[in-house]
């Protein structure tokens, strides 16, 4: 390169000076050590020059004297050290000889998209480091799907009281009558889940209707997933995903046929929507979780309780324009809610004032309440209070911590049992990233914080194994007495079921009755909702782990004199005790038939609203 450069720097002299150039062009290598370069012949150089330079067309040299050089080897280092040669043509064989053998490269200007776009993107794993923990992420995800189908192929038992519930109604809807049957108005959600269930039903059964909510199972798993690996990282993820796959009552709400699944699926969707702000900041993330949001509660009103740990997230993932995009989240979530609820208003007022009359008479103790909140929300709660106090991000954590007591308090003050161990489910969607921070943070410690990694995650798996069949077989399975009932029953039969919503499945698919309401149970007889003297009913069935019957019920049933006992049935079965003992019981079916009553006619009661167990 130097010698290339003493070639340019000779060049660049004026025909008068042709003895300095010749003095150059003598040079003894050895002057110049310093160069990592073959020794060249200095006189084959100097010839190629003398023969290169006639052959290039060169500008007249102007007449300036030029200034005075001292042949000497560190003199000649000098003055191509720091003098700049002329610009040569794009055809010069001087620059292309020099082009080729440069040897430092100037750094590469960044570009504008460059300059804005950091190396690695906060919030955001790298590619390399993380490839183990995403593919054992995805892996989690496989086994939670393998996991429901062993479930629900291999446990194929009888609908719960709130899945015939949903699937009566869905099925009521798609005919034009779930409207007029008012179920908005003891229903704590919209007739969404119910179209879902019904329509499965339809086509493929029970079955189906379960497979339904194992796909809105898999989507909770997925989006809070990509939640958690937005907002923290894949690790975090991955103990995060593993350790929600394990949780009671999500594998319940994963193949149970219940309008939570949907609705914690959507709040899932919100979440992660949110979460995509850390990468892609555009307010379209902001509509979509809006939306999902809005339908989450529209499925299910008590998921309105899940808006301040979202707005939470919004506001620590947009400090910067955190008023501007609250506000829009608010706008379109709570413009969507009112499109539906001014359709539906007179039905929703009904349902609010049968909620204030529960929470002015609880049936059950608010102190059991809490009770049991803390038995299956208790363990999990402790550990993400520990990830919050371990956490660097406060702003963030703080209201992913509160999120998961908002349930719990909810049914402790108000005193409602309803849907308890489903509610628990939208709190446990904040809270678990909190849990695989705290396994994520052991894991990047030592060995034996590691091994502690493992403990929490392993006891998080036999706490919710342990607790699975408390919630999961807490009914019983009433398919063989229904299946026996909607054989012998007639068109047109009327039939008095303290446990009427799991029986009323199978007559209504099987069209033994024309509305919901031709079954009674005890909430309708006691609330004058008999059209006939209970005499002139058809069948009478009672079921031993429900509620019973009044005793001016039964003393009436017994003064008729014609209902013959036709049919028994008896299974073991399982309960929840107060003690949070799991209690071994005898279920018993008793079907009973009018044998003097005729059906003199076929007209069943109209619709009505119906009420709830």
């Amino acid at each position: 390169m130097v010698d290339t450069a003493i070639v340019s720097a000779c060049n660049t002299l004026p025909a008068t000076e042709q003895p300095a150039r010749a003095a150059l062009s003598a040079l003894d290598t050895t002057a110049v050590p310093t160069v990592n370069q073959p020794t060249t012949n200095r006189t084959a150089l100097s010839e190629l020059n003398t023969s290169i330079v006639p052959s290039v067309a060169r500008p007249a040299p102007t007449p300036t004297p030029a200034p005075a050089l001292e042949v000497q080897p560190t003199a000649g280092i000098e003055l191509v050290r720091h003098s700049t040669p002329r610009t040569q043509p794009k055809s010069s064989p001087d620059a292309a000889h020099e082009a080729s053998t440069k040897t430092e490269v100037q750094p590469k200007k960044a570009s504008r998209k460059s300059a804005k776009t950091p190396a690695v993107v906060p919030g955001r794993d790298a590619p390399v480091r993380y490839t183990y923990w995403i593919t054992l992420g995805y892996l989690t995800l496989l086994a939670y799907i393998i996991i429901q189908c062993v479930f629900i192929l291999q446990r194929q038992s009888g609908p719960r009281m709130d899945e015939a519930t949903y699937i009566v109604a869905g099925i009521r809807t798609l005919q034009g009558q779930g409207i007029q049957d008012g179920y908005l108005s003891w229903f704590a959600g919209s007739l969404l889940w119910p179209l879902l269930a019904g329509l499965g039903f339809t086509l493929k059964g029970l079955l189906l209707v379960r497979f339904t909510a194992m796909a809105f199972g898999f989507v909770t798993l997925v989006a809070l997933y990509s939640a958690t690996r937005n907002l923290f990282d894949a690790r975090v993820a991955c103990f995060t995903a593993m350790a929600f796959v394990a949780n009671s009552t999500m594998l319940v709400l994963g193949h149970l046929g219940v309008s939570m699944s949907p609705a914690v699926a959507l709040l899932a969707i919100s979440l992660a929507c949110l979460s995509q702000l850390t990468n892609h900041p555009h307010r379209f993330w902001i509509c979509a979780a809006a939306v999902a949001f809005a339908l989450a509660v529209i499925t299910e009103y008590l998921a309105a309780l899940m808006l301040l740990p979202l707005l939470g997230v919004l506001a620590y993932v947009r400090q910067d324009k955190r008023r501007t995009d609250i506000f829009l989240f608010l706008f379109l979530a709570t413009g969507l809610f009112l499109a539906f609820l001014l359709s539906f208003q007179y039905q929703f007022g009904d349902w609010v004032s049968s909620v204030t009359n529960t929470v002015a008479t609880p049936r059950t103790s608010r102190l059991a309440l809490l009770m049991t909140q803390a038995y299956f929300t208790g363990i999990p709660c402790v550990i993400a209070a520990l990830g919050f106090l371990l956490a660097g991000k406060k702003k963030l954590t703080i209201f992913l911590l509160i999120a998961s007591v908002l349930f719990p308090l909810y049914h402790g003050l108000t005193g409602i049992a309803a849907d308890m161990d489903g509610n628990a489910g939208f709190g446990f969607l904040f809270l678990y990233p909190l849990i695989g921070l705290v396994c994520a943070l052991l894991w990047k410690r030592m060995f034996l914080l590691k091994f502690l990694a493992l403990i929490v995650l392993a006891g998080l798996i036999v706490l919710g194994v342990y607790q699975y069949p408390k919630l999961d077989n807490n009914w019983p399975d009433i398919r063989q007495p229904a299946t026996y009932l909607a054989q012998q029953a007639k068109p047109g039969d009327t039939f008095l079921i303290n446990d009427s919503w799991s029986y009323s499945m199978y007559l209504y698919a099987q069209h033994k009755i024309k509305a919901p309401d031709a079954v009674l149970n005890n909430y309708q007889i006691t609330h004058s909702k008999a059209k006939i003297n209970i005499c002139q009913y058809n069948w009478f069935v009672e079921t031993k782990w429900s509620n019973s019957w009044p005793a001016t019920i039964t003393k009436q049933l017994r003064a008729c004199k014609n209902f013959v006992p036709v049919y028994f049935y008896e299974q073991k079965d399982t309960a929840l005790k107060s003690n949070f003992q799991i209690l071994k019981y005898t279920d018993t079916v008793t079907i009973w038939k009018n044998i003097n009553s005729h059906i003199t006619t076929n007209k069943t009661p109209g619709p009505s609203k119906a009420g709830k167990k």
